[in-house]
């Protein structure tokens, strides 16, 4: 328990600094304009795409047995692991990136500012995930604090920085794009120099000539890999839907795939507590299961959750009341996305991020199958009704697709948990967490509708959150709490 505890206390840290990641987002959008982050959202998400899915979810199944391999000195299996999950990480993120361009060239107007954009971060992509690969390395004997620093930090800082260097110059209209992907190549560099204060390049190399350990990788990786490419294939879906239906042929359709874009990333910030949690849940976890301590687990699992309920809500409820003000206050044409389309994608990733240890959980024991499956329908499902609701229903009807999808997923996954471990995974804390928060919308609420209207909007937002939290905090913390959440 005291390696979940101190890896989450890093990752949060971690992650508070991965929330400039919006500053990148609210300075690209008040320098650019929301017509080229529009250009930008689409590059991107179709380049995220190939990301994802050129991981094969082996990211995270590195995190599975790295530790165990580690403490019982199986130093072979260890990096045939390793070198197994990046020889096929490579191979995909090629092949995927070869088919991607030919894709932009072929079907993609010529000269066009996203078939440009494509071009240049899809061959950025690979080496990317060879990068995170590497990181995830160390992260697979439970050290978190570099990819703390690393992917927390230093990538978020980078694109910020590259994106005020780049506006200066005569690649500004490609900005965004080129800060994106020069901040890649730095995150694959420093992750090459990171891995080796763990591992030997020279193993590695040696070890790479022997046959692949393919069939092991896949037990956890291809589970991995599914809900991967599920979440990242609904999580963009609205975006492609919304660009195939309404087109970006002129400026408006640009505009509204940027202010939704957005809004897209003001929602996904929730998500940033399950990116605190995961990545040491998973190796903590698989090591307690592998030693068949399933007293141990639960306790594990009991403690994610309550804490990611502590965080989320208090998230959740901020972006509830203030989400789409953000988005007025920073973004222009805000009214091309609509309030019920916002709460609709952050409803769905609320859900995502809290209920996530859960889904981890099942692979984790191994009881995955049936969720996996059900996932793939789901998506299939939000695939072909999407398209109707975008037609008629434009953002409203996207966002909804989404987030309707994302809550049928995570039911669920809470459900086969029920099914498969018939024992409570929440404790009664996380009810009086849940309590607290029912209690505090509501003085939120009010505090919004007494709010003196000729106060700038930002001092109302600052002078509600902190009234609210402090009310929030006080009625799901205790001073023991306090203490040992500051104690390291």
């Amino acid at each position: 328990m005291k390696d979940l505890i101190r890896g989450i206390k890093v990752n949060i840290i971690g992650n508070l600094f991965r929330f400039s990641r919006l500053g990148f987002f609210i300075t690209a959008t008040v320098l650019y304009g929301t017509e080229l982050f529009g250009v930008y959202t689409v590059a991107w998400a179709t380049s995220e795409l190939l990301n994802r899915y050129g991981m094969l979810g082996l990211e995270h199944g590195m995190l599975f047995e790295l530790a165990h391999f580690h403490n019982t000195g199986e130093h072979r299996k260890l990096y045939q692991k390793i070198t197994s999950s990046l020889k096929a990480c490579l191979f995909i993120s090629v092949l995927g990136a070869t088919v991607l361009l030919v894709y932009a060239y072929l079907f993609i107007e010529e000269s066009t500012q996203v078939r440009n954009s494509l071009y240049i971060l899809i061959p950025v992509i690979p080496f990317y995930n060879v990068g995170v690969l590497l990181i995830q390395a160390t992260m697979g004997l439970k050290d978190m604090k570099y990819h703390a620093i690393i992917r927390s930090g230093l990538e978020p800082l980078a694109m910020l920085i590259f994106l005020l260097i780049f506006w200066i110059t005569p690649f500004r209209a490609y900005g965004i794009v080129l800060a994106q992907a020069a901040a890649l190549l730095l995150v694959v560099l420093a992750s090459v120099i990171t891995f080796r204060r763990f591992f030997s390049w020279r193993e590695v190399f040696r070890t790479w000539k022997r046959p692949g350990r393919y069939l092991a990788i896949i037990k956890y990786s291809l589970p991995m890999y599914i809900i991967e490419a599920v979440d990242t294939t609904l999580y963009r879906m609205d975006i492609f839907l919304l660009s195939a239906v309404l087109g970006t042929g002129n400026a408006t359709q640009l505009k509204l795939l940027g202010v939704y874009g957005f809004a897209k990333h003001i929602a996904r910030v929730i998500t940033q507590t399950k990116n605190a949690f995961v990545p040491i849940f998973v190796p903590v976890s698989s090591e307690t299961y592998l030693k068949n301590d399933s007293s141990e687990l639960w306790n594990q699992v009991r403690f994610a959750m309550e804490k990611l309920f502590l965080l989320n809500i208090a998230f959740g409820l901020f972006l509830t009341f203030f989400g789409h003000d953000i988005l007025g206050i920073v973004g222009k044409d805000v009214s091309l996305m609509p309030l019920s389309a916002f709460l609709c994608l952050l409803g769905g990733q609320f859900l995502y991020s809290t209920f996530s240890v859960v889904m981890f959980f099942l692979v984790t024991t191994q009881r995955s199958m049936t969720f996996l499956i059900s996932e793939i329908i789901i998506l299939a499902i939000c695939a072909a009704s999407g398209l109707y609701l975008v037609k008629y229903f434009q953002a409203i009807g996207a966002a909804a697709v989404v987030g309707s999808g994302y809550a049928v997923i995570m039911t669920i996954a809470v459900l086969q948990t029920i099914r498969y471990h018939a024992k409570d995974f929440m404790t009664k804390h996380t009810f009086r967490v849940i309590f607290a928060g029912t209690i505090t919308a509501f003085l939120m609420y009010f505090l919004k509708k007494i709010a003196p209207s000729d106060w700038p909007a930002l001092a109302n937002m600052i002078g509600i959150t902190i009234v609210s939290l402090t009310v929030y905090l006080s009625l799901t913390t205790t001073r023991s709490q306090w203490r040992s959440l500051i104690k390291w």
